[in-house]
């Protein structure tokens, strides 16, 4: 969590270590709980999932039910976790994968909010991804905010790179 920014007490809400072994060998990992009861796993050399692949969706019970963030995975859920030095205020739905987008849609529309503000990767899926929703969730406002991280592929390399600047020189 360390070389992504991520402050441990932040991450000890939503993550924990998972030990296996595979083929008789030793592993651990991050575990990021899912809404199947599964978990996305990542460690430095692995990304993968136990159990079945899912959304997580965090509800937060703050700031009414108007709004929903979606992130494209995990870390950058925990990257905004950083930025606001706490949760954030309304309801977030971690995506970890883009292939979850009809459940995405489908999810969003339950919720019944009014306003989707999208946290997702800049590359060519995210892009894709950022219109898809924007056609298909048409009755709502849909926020594109990767603005804020235009120079970077994802919300976690803007975390890094802006915690770069604000660690003290060693």
């Amino acid at each position: 969590m360390k070389k992504r920014g991520i402050d441990a007490e932040i991450a000890a809400d939503y993550v924990q270590e998972i030990y296996y072994t595979q083929k008789g060998n030793p592993y651990f990992a991050l575990a990021f709980a899912n809404e199947s009861g599964g978990y996305e796993l990542r460690n430095p050399y692995f990304k993968g999932t136990y159990g079945n692949k899912e959304m997580t969706i965090i509800k937060t019970g703050q700031g009414g039910k108007r709004s929903v963030a979606l992130f494209e995975g995990f870390m950058d859920f925990l990257s905004a976790c950083m930025i606001a030095r706490r949760t954030p205020a309304m309801d977030c739905i971690i995506l970890n994968s883009t292939a979850m987008r009809d459940r995405a849609i489908e999810t969003i529309e339950q919720m019944g909010v009014d306003t989707v503000h999208l946290y997702l990767d800049r590359d060519k899926s995210g892009r894709q991804l950022t219109q898809d929703l924007a056609e298909q969730l048409s009755g709502l406002t849909v926020k594109d905010e990767s603005g804020m991280y235009e120079e970077f592929k994802d919300l976690n390399e803007y975390l890094m790179d802006r915690s770069k600047t604000l660690s003290p020189a060693r």
